[in-house]
């Protein structure tokens, strides 16, 4: 694994570690609005950046496509869940129903 890489990797590792930290700190306020919603934003975002820093970090071919693939429910769930928490938050609960959810 060549310097840029790992450095790259780092920032990536980094990144998901303050998005769980600020995940638990949303988790403790899940009464206020939109911490719950901002909760499994930041779970989201950890996953595709740790399954993407270590989808950088390994050598093989085979192993860059299976977290690759990890890394994409991270991916393909953040934007829903961003309009999940600004509605949440913006107190537009009459959005958030099962049907349009």
């Amino acid at each position: 694994m060549s310097g840029e890489s790992r450095l790259i990797s780092g920032a990536l590792y980094i990144t998901a570690l303050l998005s769980v930290f600020i995940a638990c700190i949303a988790f403790r306020q899940r009464r206020s609005p939109g911490a719950l919603a901002l909760c499994l934003l930041t779970c989201a975002a950890a996953e595709w950046t740790l399954c993407l820093g270590l989808e950088i970090g390994v050598p093989g071919g085979g192993q860059k496509i299976i977290f690759s693939k990890m890394g994409f429910l991270g991916l393909a769930s953040t934007p829903t869940l961003f309009l999940i928490f600004a509605l949440a938050y913006t107190q537009q609960s009459h959005w958030l129903t099962f049907k349009n959810i």
